[in-house]
């Protein structure tokens, strides 16, 4: 995990944004406990995780796009903090706590 955060760092000292999956888990990650988890690479502090939604469309239009969440039988888009990396500076005071379906963050 370090080789490939020293990585990513060096990319984002280039300019270069690395953008990974944020995971297919939900934010609980199948780790349980009473905060949100992320997996690696998505909890460098160097690479962007894009979570994944879900788009209607109908002739070329979007009608709507939710975040992707099929429930416990079929996956959800991941999120949350690193077990091993400290949060980033401008994450400071943020806390990931684990939402009840339905409700929002």
């Amino acid at each position: 995990m370090t080789a490939m955060d020293d990585a990513f760092q060096a990319a984002a000292s280039m300019g270069i944004t690395v953008c990974v999956a944020s995971g297919d888990n939900g934010s609980n990650d199948n780790v349980g406990g009473s905060t949100d988890h992320v997996d690696f690479p998505a909890s460098s502090p160097f690479a962007l995780g894009c979570g994944g939604t879900s788009l209607r469309a109908s002739k070329n239009i979007i009608s709507s796009e939710v975040v992707w969440n099929d429930g416990s039988s079929g996956g959800a888009t991941g999120g949350g903090v690193s077990g091993f990396f400290p949060a980033v500076p401008w994450q400071a005071g943020i806390s990931a706590k684990l939402s009840v379906a339905g409700a929002s963050r």
